[in-house]
């Protein structure tokens, strides 16, 4: 495992990287003292391979993940996929103690959520993704 550090001031974090890390980001997530339900964005290309993974660990550490799972590609990137994160980002009745993984992507929707879900860990399948202070990034390769 290789740790990448970003130097922020008071906003620093690291970033982990190496093979077999998704199994450890209930317990990142649970050593960071996240509130219980959380969702995992992802596509439909990346989610067949490592969402069940990531929500299994996740589940193991206490959490009460859901997948949201949208469109892979460049068109899916759109207001109409965003807004579909929202609805079902509500629908799940995430709130401000709640946390969003994006798993090889997602990005979007999880760092333009105005529903008060903060955007947390992000897993990606070839390159690690930004934490913030009360977080942790998991990156698979």
């Amino acid at each position: 495992m290789r740790t990448v550090k970003v130097p922020l001031g008071d906003r620093s974090y690291s970033i982990k990287i190496g093979n077999g890390l998704l199994p450890q980001l209930g317990g990142e997530c649970r050593r960071l003292k996240l509130g219980a339900r959380c969702a995992v964005v992802t596509d439909r290309t990346v989610g067949p391979l490592y969402a069940k993974a990531a929500l299994a660990s996740l589940r193991q550490a206490g959490f009460a993940p859901v997948e949201i799972r949208v469109p892979a590609g460049e068109t899916a990137k759109s207001l109409k996929t965003i807004q579909a994160c929202y609805d079902k980002l509500a629908r799940h009745r995430l709130e401000r103690s709640s946390f969003i993984v994006a798993l090889g992507g997602g990005g979007a929707a999880t760092s333009t959520s105005r529903s008060g879900a903060r955007s947390r860990p992000r897993a990606t399948s070839r390159s690690a993704a930004s934490p913030r202070r009360s977080c942790t990034a998991i990156a698979m390769a």
